[in-house]
C-alpha cells in the first residue's frame, strides 16, 4: 500500500520539477552536441552578421534569422526566435537579445528570453540547424 502511494508522489514531483525547470531556463548557454564539438561559426560571427540588420526588419518565429555554414556539407550555426505564439521579432531586439548571450558568456550556442527571463515566453535561440537546402 504504501509503495503505491509513493510512486505517483514521486513521479509527480519529478514532472513538477521537470516542467518548472524546463520553463525557467532563463538565459542560457545550452544547444546540441555540436555547440561543444562543432568548428562551424560562433556568437561573436553571428553578431557581427546580423549588425547589418535593418533595426525595423520583421522576422517569424523559427525563420533564420543570422545564419553562419561553411561549405554546406555540415550543419550551421544559426539565431532564430521559439515559443513567440506567432509574434515576429524585429532587428533591433534581435541584436540586443544576441549581446546579451555574449554577456553571459556564451561563445556558440544559447536562448534569451524576451522577458521575465522565460524561454516560455519567448526567446532568441542559437543553435545548429540541418545544412540549408
Amino acid at each position: 500500500m504504501k509503495a503505491s502511494l509513493i510512486l505517483p508522489t514521486a513521479l509527480t514531483l519529478f514532472i513538477t520539477t521537470t516542467i518548472t525547470t524546463s520553463s525557467a531556463l532563463g538565459i542560457n548557454c545550452r544547444g546540441s552536441l555540436f555547440c561543444a564539438f562543432g568548428s562551424v561559426g560562433s556568437l561573436s560571427e553571428l553578431q557581427q552578421k546580423a549588425n547589418n540588420l535593418h533595426d525595423d526588419a520583421l522576422f517569424a518565429e523559427g525563420q533564420h534569422i543570422v545564419c553562419h555554414y561553411d561549405d554546406g556539407s555540415n550543419p550551421g550555426l544559426c539565431a532564430f526566435t521559439q515559443n513567440t505564439n506567432g509574434q515576429p521579432i524585429n532587428g533591433r531586439r534581435t541584436k540586443e537579445l544576441l549581446a546579451g548571450l555574449a554577456a553571459h558568456g556564451c561563445n556558440r550556442c544559447g536562448s534569451n528570453p524576451f522577458q521575465n527571463n522565460d524561454v516560455s515566453q519567448g526567446q532568441l535561440t542559437v543553435n545548429y540547424v540541418a545544412v540549408k537546402g
